[in-house]
């Protein structure tokens, strides 16, 4: 008999339940999967294509130091990014990054596909399946200096009641999709994030949905707030201004807080330089963190 590893039957365990009927991830699924096998999206899409502008990100907006979407980001890079926008000389100086154009493609694609899954959801709404709370909808945590827009709230049958959830869309590769047995810590951050912007209803869950950019497959996860992940984000929103209060006050970098790297970020970060002179060992922790991922 073929004996199985712990983390096998662990990986198991999870896709199965995510594939429960009774999780609301899996009614969601169904809601989405049943709507897209009709030909309503299309007649929707051809009567409001004027809507799409509703879901281009106004970059005119004022806003906070922090935001909800980053708070997943790399601390030190999140800033570095604050720094970038004062005034003045001061730290940090950007690098030009060279990314392929592929990439770019790849980020337009991501953009039309967050179009696309908002009018999804608006005709679901109209047609009585979902119900939106929310949309793009701007809002500010002044206390932790913190604003923000989620994509999108929305309240959908479960077991017979409404169920709530914050919902955020991402499109990614095939080869990180088949990896994933639920979110990505990243986005777990970002979640909590948008919760702190006090919503003024109850919150059920967050709930991630990920596509398949090669065949469009979906894995939806739904989690509850997790207060633990709560004081982290608070600590790092406390965190990050404090190394910057270092920097105004002229201590040197040797003798500055360490801000927590998130090194999957450096590839493509505009910061790199000035982060190898705030982190000396940023090379090595790059090295170990592949390793790691290996």
């Amino acid at each position: 008999m073929k004996k199985t590893s712990p983390l096998a039957g662990f990986v198991k365990t999870m896709k199965a339940e995510h594939k429960a009927e009774e999780s609301p991830s899996a009614a969601l699924a169904k809601l989405i999967d049943d709507f897209c096998k009709t030909t309503e999206f299309d007649a929707y899409l051809a009567a409001h294509a004027v809507d799409i502008p509703n879901y281009i990100d106004d970059r005119s907006q004022e806003r906070l130091r922090f935001r909800a979407s980053a708070a997943g980001k790399c601390a030190q890079q999140q800033a570095f990014g604050i720094l970038a926008r004062g005034a003045g000389d001061t730290l940090p100086r950007k690098v030009e990054v060279d990314r392929p154009a592929r990439q770019y493609r790849a980020l337009y694609n991501g953009t039309f596909t967050h179009l696309r899954w908002h009018m999804l959801f608006d005709a679901m709404h109209v047609a009585g399946i979902v119900t939106t709370l929310a949309k793009e909808e701007y809002r500010a945590n002044t206390e932790l200096e913190l604003d923000g827009t989620c994509d999108r709230i929305v309240s959908f049958p479960y077991l017979g009641k409404p169920f709530t959830a914050i919902l955020d869309f991402k499109s990614i590769k095939a080869r990180y999709f088949d990896q994933l047995i639920g979110p990505q810590e990243d986005h777990r951050l970002q979640h909590h994030g948008y919760h702190e912007l006090k919503y003024p209803f109850k919150i059920d869950a967050w709930v991630m949905l990920y596509e398949n950019k090669d065949d469009h497959s979906l894995k939806i996860y739904d989690q509850p707030y997790d207060e633990l992940v709560t004081k982290r984000l608070r600590k790092n929103l406390k965190a990050i201004p404090a190394w910057l209060k270092q920097v105004a006050d002229g201590v040197p970098s040797d003798e500055r807080m360490k801000l927590q790297l998130t090194t999957t970020w450096c590839r493509y970060c505009e910061f790199i330089e000035a982060c190898r002179i705030e982190h000396p060992d940023l090379d090595e922790q790059r090295k170990r963190g592949s390793q790691d991922d290996g």
